[in-house]
């Protein structure tokens, strides 16, 4: 095991990300400050050009459907004007139990699913030393 590299790397990569940190409080300020400048709509597009650059904001609205409520009015509505969808999705906590408690199952429904390798995650932990 090479610890020169391995701490050289984990040294250079903690560095990297309290760069990044810094440069994405950065840009939110100068971000939040254009806002302020340009303007923006609860929703929509607000969108100012001057010489050198065009700047454009975008609000945004979050929205939650209340499962209860919906399901206590969504006879009331026309089936064409529901504005909800259902998603169908892998469960992954049921599919690694199947895996674990009944192979077989798992094997047949292992037909169903495509399994590709994701991004193998770091973590870097500076290790403090008492002196």
């Amino acid at each position: 095991m090479d610890w020169d590299s391995i701490n050289e790397k984990a040294e250079l990569l903690s560095e990297l990300k309290r760069e990044k940190d810094a440069i994405t409080a950065a840009i939110t300020v100068v971000e939040t400050e254009l806002i302020r400048l340009v303007g923006s709509k609860t929703e929509g597009r607000t969108k100012l050009s001057g010489e050198s650059f065009s700047v454009m904001t975008t609000g945004k609205l979050t929205r939650k459907l209340d499962l209860p409520i919906w399901e206590s009015i969504k006879e009331k509505i026309p089936v064409e004007m529901h504005p909800v969808k259902v998603k169908t999705e892998l469960d992954l906590t049921k599919l690694k139990k199947v895996k674990e408690l009944s192979p077989a199952n798992y094997k047949e429904i292992s037909r169903a699913i495509t399994e590709t390798p994701a991004k193998t995650a770091v973590n870097v932990e500076e290790i403090l030393k008492c002196e």
